[in-house]
């Protein structure tokens, strides 16, 4: 850091952070903070087609509404198409995500 600065990169998940800064030795000055998204973090729990926060007999249903498309939502496994698959990915991780 010959030019007194550093740079710090991380992949965070959506959520509140504290930032803290501090200069060498105890000294204090102007400092720029950026922040950039350059992409976005797929969600921990494809299965939960509604995104309610636990795989139900909602997301079945949300399932079995889409079969034979290519909805995105309801395709859990990305084949291309919703089908019986996605069902049995449903039920395997059937509960809280």
């Amino acid at each position: 850091c010959s030019d007194y600065s550093s740079r710090i990169e991380t992949q965070l998940t959506a959520g509140n952070y504290i930032v803290r800064v501090g200069g060498f030795l105890g000294e204090n000055g102007d400092f720029t903070l950026d922040v950039n998204v350059n992409d976005v973090v797929p969600p921990t729990c494809p299965e939960d087609v509604d995104e309610n926060g636990s795989v139900d007999f909602a997301d079945i249903l949300a399932v079995l509404s889409a079969w034979g498309t290519d909805d995105d939502a309801a395709d859990v496994d990305e084949s291309g198409t919703v089908d019986f698959a996605d069902v049995l990915a449903l039920l395997s991780a059937w509960g809280s995500c």
